[in-house]
């Protein structure tokens, strides 16, 4: 009897900690192509004409070498979309969400979105105070 319930026990763990492993890679992951796909869905458009894409663009058109696009777990903060990159090695991480309430109910449970670099319905979070001060003027 004791060994059957060690035995269902290694196997309830080995369950919970597969389970925990397996899924999709948020994140993205593959840095083979440098591309990034966009994870926006169609029903949490907003009427600005700004998206991310437009973002990595005005870096780039400023003379900023933008390198190794990929998608942050932006899920995790609650926003529809996200974006991170890199310039002279600081990370620049960008967040959509879909309207002003869901970035307020955001912040509610992630305070440290307030301290972020906000741009309308977008946020971005990087240790370079330039490159902040950059996102911030985007239209």
């Amino acid at each position: 009897m004791k060994k059957l319930v060690i035995g269902m026990a290694v196997i309830i763990g080995l369950a919970l900690m597969l389970s925990g492993c397996g899924g999709t890679n948020e994140t993205g992951g593959n840095k083979d192509d440098g591309a990034v796909t966009p994870q926006t869905d169609t029903t949490t458009e907003t009427a600005s004409a700004i998206s991310l894409e437009s973002f990595v663009k005005a870096f780039e058109d400023a003379g900023y070498e933008v390198t190794d696009k990929d998608i942050p777990a932006f899920q995790m903060i609650q926003a529809v979309d996200g974006v991170i990159f890199y310039i002279d090695g600081s990370p620049v991480k960008i967040y959509q969400y879909a309207d002003e309430d869901a970035y307020k109910k955001a912040v509610e449970g992630f305070p440290m979105l307030e301290d972020m670099t906000k741009n309308g319905l977008f946020v971005a979070e990087s240790s370079s105070q330039e490159l902040l001060e950059f996102f911030s003027t985007i239209k």
